[in-house]
């Protein structure tokens, strides 16, 4: 088993009270959330940690990352990072699963 890391999404605010016709696994809920300047720096930086310490995950014989994403109601912000990771990650060539727990 590899590691296990846990974000809590407190940003951008909650798309329930701003945005509530976004549908859950929609890309406007991505582009919602990516117009944002502190959204793009938390991936930004959130990916090169990951991208950083892959390596030494790999060098382990560690070859699962599970990565997790939280927010107040688990059905839009968390699900439109997830779906941002999972998008940035396969263009890095690696293999990714998303699953979705609360939709």
């Amino acid at each position: 088993m590899g590691g296990i890391w846990l974000f809590d999404m407190i940003h951008p605010q909650s798309l329930i009270c701003t945005e509530p016709y976004l549908y859950r696994n929609s890309k406007k809920i991505q582009d919602y959330i990516l117009k944002f300047d502190d959204t793009k720096k938390f991936v930004d930086r959130a990916l090169q940690l990951v991208d950083g310490l892959t390596e030494g995950f790999m060098n382990e014989g560690k070859y699962h990352l599970n990565l997790a994403f939280a927010c107040t109601g688990g059905q839009h912000r968390s699900v439109g990072m997830a779906n941002i990771f999972s998008e940035k990650l396969k263009e890095k060539g690696y293999r990714i699963t998303v699953e979705h727990r609360d939709i």
